[in-house]
């Protein structure tokens, strides 16, 4: 069953980019560890390009968002820059793959 965020009290939803200072081990490992610990964080992806991790986020509201990057994001050690793209309309969200048949 796919659950409706906005329905489910879950008003926000942000694309955040997150590159790190130094890519040390440790450094990523500790932002991967805590990355698992935060449910309001339900997809994290390492990429190429201008950010290291591209998180998908969903909380109540903005003030919520503002914790968020707050309490948790600006406080981890090795982030060097933190890009927020606030989502403004869902308009796909599969979760299927697309076999061919």
């Amino acid at each position: 069953m796919i659950v409706n965020a906005r329905k489910a009290g879950f008003g926000l939803s942000s694309v955040v980019h997150v590159s790190l200072a130094r890519h040390e081990q440790e450094n990523v490992d500790r932002f991967i560890r805590e990355v698992l610990r935060h449910p309001e964080i339900l997809e994290c992806f390492a990429t190429s390009g201008e950010a290291d991790f591209h998180l998908r986020v969903v909380v109540e509201d903005i003030d919520a968002y503002n914790t968020f990057l707050d309490d948790f994001i600006f406080k981890l050690p090795g982030v060097s820059q933190v890009r927020s793209n606030i989502v403004l309309k869902e308009i796909k969200a599969d979760t299927a793959l697309p076999f061919r048949l």
